[in-house]
């Protein structure tokens, strides 16, 4: 296993903490696949359904924190934006062939992924479970 989820990624939101559970899953199956020699139509269905899962778990929590006016939003929002547009940015080179898939991308996804849910993540904790979002 490449990333393996930890209690102190937890976010202190079920909803929030699967999910991100589901991402790390993802990326171990990218790099299983890289290990394992797996087909490009392999790899291409796991990139689309990162790329997919993100955007849905994004958009949740961008809702959620519109829904209660949370006043860090927009910079988490940004957060979100960059990482999307990095994968896919990479997604799309990968399918025109121009950009291969590597150990490289993988660290950057665990990260990303590691440092957005233990320092921006978790500063929300506090603000939606007093709002009764757990």
């Amino acid at each position: 296993m490449y990333v393996e989820w930890k209690e102190e990624y937890s976010v202190g939101v079920a909803k929030f903490d699967d999910g991100h559970k589901n991402l790390c899953g993802l990326i171990n199956e990218l790099h299983a696949g890289i290990i394992e020699g797996k087909g490009r139509d392999a790899q291409r269905s796991v990139l689309k359904g990162l790329v997919e899962y993100s955007m849905g778990h994004f958009s949740d929590e961008e809702s959620l924190m519109k829904q209660y006016d949370y006043p860090e939003r927009i910079s988490h929002k940004l957060e979100h934006d960059e990482f999307r547009d990095k994968l896919l940015e990479f997604v799309e080179a990968y399918l025109k062939g121009t950009a291969p898939l590597t150990v490289d991308l993988l660290g950057y996804l665990v990260g990303w992924l590691e440092k957005h849910m233990t320092v921006t993540d978790k500063k929300y904790e506090a603000f939606f479970n007093s709002k009764g979002v757990m």
